[in-house]
């Protein structure tokens, strides 16, 4: 079964007073590109994350955001020395500002609610900068093993719907390369009755020159390899779409030599029926690139 580029996973963590979102999703590409947004107290951990993910999905644009909350009741709790050494810098400050009439005791509270903010800002910067433990590193990475496989589990499904579009296009192919077999019969008649009548009207026929011309526009006009060429093309996608393996590339190269085949037998055949019936195939052919653009 194919997979999917396209998937999303999520997940959340809380570790002592902080409260981690986990955000994963991949989108088609070339290659593997991963984008990284952590915490900066996660960055330690930046390669073994991009080694998990690398090993797991192989190929996409794959984009991990982590958040952290804080639990605001226990936020001046942490590092409380620090915090401590921090408010009594600011009450002396706010003395000095008083003795030297620079502010009013009247002013001190205002003061002090822009002070607040200052603190906050500076005990969640030391709360943020806190190296983490072994179980904290190891409950991190397991989390994001978990969000990854789920983003797995989406491409599978998502791998399930583009498989079915695609063998129904492919199909559908198939069904006009075999009405396009049995017109081919008719019409290799056609041509040589066309061109007996033509040759017939003329007063004077030479034999060897009359069989050379059928021999030329025959063979000018015969799509019989290129028939052959296209079932071949199209049992060879059909195989590999039942792949457990990821196909994405090798299905691209194979719908190219289709479309190939299909152009040479819609300027070749020189007759409106099959050139009617290749319209319709180009028609499921793009159908089939565009979905194959996001497959793993």
């Amino acid at each position: 079964m194919i997979l999917s580029m396209t998937g999303f996973g999520s997940g959340e963590l809380i570790l002592n007073n902080s409260h981690f979102n986990f955000y994963i999703k991949s989108l088609n590409s070339k290659n593997l590109d991963i984008s990284l947004k952590v915490p900066s107290r996660i960055r330690i951990l930046e390669f073994d994350i991009r080694r998990l993910i690398s090993k797991k999905l192989i190929r996409g644009k794959v984009e991990l955001l982590i958040t952290q909350d804080y639990d605001r009741q226990e936020l001046y709790i942490q590092n409380s020395d620090l915090f401590k050494s921090e408010v009594s810098k600011i009450e002396k400050m706010r003395k000095s500002l008083i003795e030297e009439k620079i502010i009013s005791e009247n002013f001190s509270d205002n003061f002090w609610t822009g002070s607040a903010k200052h603190l906050q800002i500076f005990n969640r910067t030391q709360n943020n900068s806190s190296k983490l433990n072994a179980n904290s590193k190891k409950k991190i990475l397991q989390k994001v093993k978990e969000i990854v496989e789920e983003l797995s589990q989406f491409r599978l499904k998502e791998g399930s719907v583009l498989e079915k579009d695609l063998l129904y296009n492919i199909n559908s192919i198939y069904n006009n390369l075999e009405r396009i077999n049995k017109r081919a019969i008719k019409r290799k008649n056609e041509v040589r009755t066309k061109l007996q009548n033509k040759i017939l009207a003329l007063k004077e026929v030479d034999k060897d020159r009359f069989e050379q011309e059928i021999i030329y526009y025959i063979e000018k006009y015969d799509i019989n390899e290129e028939l052959i060429r296209l079932d071949s093309h199209i049992n060879l996608f059909q195989k590999n779409i039942n792949s457990n393996k990821p196909v994405g590339k090798k299905l691209g190269f194979i719908s190219q030599e289709i479309g190939r085949e299909i152009n040479t037998i819609g300027s070749k055949a020189n007759d409106f029926n099959i050139q009617k019936i290749v319209i319709s195939m180009k028609e499921n052919l793009e159908k089939v690139k565009e979905q194959i653009l996001n497959v793993l």
